[in-house]
């Protein structure tokens, strides 16, 4: 009987030890913007560039993890603009957060494109863009 007694407060230790801690909960809330925002392009020396933004602040202090991605691909007189903007915030209760604000935005460039209008299809919507001849500069933003 001694030795029952002396294995029970082991197997004890044994099944505390591997049992799953649950995690804790967290108040980090994933934001995320997929082919949604204000686009903007500039076209220099043949260089287009393209540029999604989302209307939102990013605290220094409350948001983490931006990540952000695009693909423009160019068929005929069509581009098609493709983008990917995530991050974390800090949404717990009494959170402090500095009022600072940065724009997520997600950039992207084609390069070698020949003087001409062009339609960009974006989210479901198309906008025209005129690309000069070299030296030209032309910019522009659709929300």
């Amino acid at each position: 009987m001694r030795k029952l007694m002396a294995l029970f407060p082991v197997t004890l230790l044994l099944t505390a030890c591997t049992e799953e801690e649950e995690a804790p909960p967290t108040d980090w809330v994933e934001v995320s913007y997929v082919d949604e925002g204000q686009v903007c392009h500039d076209a220099v020396d043949g260089v287009l560039t393209l540029t999604v933004a989302v209307q939102e602040c990013l605290s220094s202090s409350c948001s983490r993890d931006l990540v952000t991605s695009c693909e423009a691909t160019l068929d005929g007189t069509t581009l098609t603009l493709t983008s990917d903007i995530h991050w974390e915030d800090n949404m717990a209760d009494g959170a402090t957060c500095t009022d600072d604000c940065g724009l997520p935005a997600a950039t992207c460039e084609l390069e070698n494109v020949p003087d001409g209008t062009y339609t960009l299809d974006f989210d479901g919507q198309s906008y025209t863009i005129e690309v000069p001849g070299s030296s030209d500069t032309t910019s522009g933003c659709w929300f």
